[in-house]
């Protein structure tokens, strides 16, 4: 069958084979090349991690899960309000935001994202003690008076 004449054709099938013949119309040898076309559209995996909230105990928290695809063929872009911070697989954070793990497979152009939200909760309890007192002969106990402070549990 003859899909085409010319020194191109555009091909989107994969797994078929195409063959070029070129025939030489003053002495009729004819020369052939078959060629086939694979695809590869596998798409790699990315994990940005599991949520968190830095808070005064925790002040930083690693994202990048244990799914994402790994290996010298994988580009890494983490993006924070639209911006690019960094292109390492891991990212430590210490800011809240969404954030945004895209991972390319630079061989076939393919690519993946996962998203991840870090919130803060950076609320301070108010302590309050009271006002100074002394201990004396005429005075030798008294109680603190923590009014005012943030409640407990």
């Amino acid at each position: 069958m003859v899909l085409g004449a010319g020194l191109s054709l555009p091909v989107s099938a994969p797994g078929a084979s195409y063959t070029l013949s070129v025939t030489n119309l003053g002495n009729g040898c004819l020369s052939s090349n078959t060629v086939q076309v694979a695809i590869d559209t596998i798409s790699p995996a990315a994990d940005a991690g599991l949520g968190g909230t830095i808070n005064c105990v925790v002040p930083q928290i690693a994202l990048g899960g244990p799914g994402t695809s790994t290996g010298p063929e994988f580009g890494y872009a983490w993006t924070l309000g639209g911006s690019l911070i960094s292109t390492d697989i891991n990212l430590p954070v210490s800011l809240p935001g969404n954030y945004i793990l895209n991972v390319t497979n630079n061989q076939n152009g393919c690519s993946a994202s996962s998203a991840v939200t870090i919130l803060e909760d950076l609320v301070v309890p108010t302590a309050l003690a009271g006002a100074d007192i002394s201990l004396n002969c005429n005075n030798p106990d008294d109680a603190l008076d923590a009014a005012g402070s943030s409640p407990g549990p």
